[in-house]
C-alpha cells in the first residue's frame, strides 16, 4: 500500500507504516532537518520519502494517490480546514485517520473560563456540530491554533469532504476518526464547483500579476 503522513514531524507514524510494509511519503511545511526526521531515517535505514510541502499543495497530479492517509494533529492548525480536507480527499483512495484537538471537554477561555464543558453551557451542544475560533494565541500561546471543533463537528467536517466515518475515539481534549472514502455525487458536484471557482480566481490573479 501507498501511505501519506501529513505533518509528519519526526516521522514516528511514517516509520511505523513502513514497518508494516507500506511505501510511505511524509510531508511537512518545514525541512526534515528541522524536525529530526532526517536523522531518524538515517539511523533506521528507512526508505520513507520526504517532501517539503503544505497540505494545500496536495494533488493526485503531483503526488499520486494513497491507500492510507494519516492526518494527525494538523487540522486545527489550519485557517482553511475544509479546503485542506478537500485536498486530502483528492489523493485518498481508501482510508484516512483524522486526529484533532476537540472542545467537548473544555471550552478555552469561554466566558472567561467559567464554563469548562459543552454540556455545562447547553447539553444539546454536545451533539451539535460547532467549532470554536481562536483569533490569537489563547491556546498554549500558539498563534497557529485556529480552531477547536467538538467531536460532532469533526465528524461533520470529514463527511462534508466525502469521507464516511467508521469509528471514532475521544481521549481528553483529543479525538481520532477512522474514515473511508465516500462517493456522494452531490458532495462531489459542489466540491468540484467550488474548486473550479478557486482555480479560476487563482488563474486570474496570476494573469494580472
Amino acid at each position: 500500500m501507498r501511505a501519506l503522513d501529513i505533518g509528519a514531524r519526526d516521522g514516528f507514524f511514517s516509520f511505523e507504516l513502513e514497518k508494516r510494509g507500506a511505501e510511505v511519503l511524509a510531508i511537512d511545511h518545514v525541512p526534515e532537518t528541522v524536525t529530526g526526521l532526517a536523522v531518524a531515517r538515517k539511523l533506521l535505514g528507512s526508505s520513507v520519502r520526504f517532501e517539503l510541502a503544505n497540505v494545500y499543495d496536495l494533488s493526485a497530479q503531483r503526488f499520486g494517490t494513497f491507500d492510507i492517509v494519516m492526518f494527525l494533529g494538523v487540522l486545527y492548525h489550519l485557517r482553511n480546514p475544509l479546503l485542506a480536507l478537500d485536498r486530502v480527499r483528492s489523493v485518498c483512495k481508501d482510508r484516512m485517520w483524522l486526529e484533532s484537538h476537540v472542545i467537548d471537554f473544555r471550552l478555552h477561555d469561554f466566558l472567561r473560563g467559567r464554563l469548562r464543558k459543552l454540556r455545562d453551557l447547553l447539553p444539546a451542544l454536545v451533539s451539535a456540530p460547532i467549532m470554536q475560533f481562536y483569533p490569537s494565541d489563547q491556546v498554549c500561546q500558539d498563534y497557529t491554533n485556529w480552531w477547536g471543533p467538538n467531536m460532532a463537528c469533526l465528524q461533520a467536517l470529514a463527511e462534508s469532504a466525502n469521507f464516511r466515518v467508521e469509528s471514532k475515539t475521544k481521549f481528553g481534549q483529543r479525538a481520532i476518526l477512522h474514515c473511508r472514502i465516500n462517493e456522494d455525487p452531490k458532495l462531489n458536484y459542489f466540491r468540484d464547483l467550488e474548486n473550479s471557482v478557486l482555480r479560476q480566481t487563482v488563474s486570474q490573479d496570476i494573469g494580472q500579476k
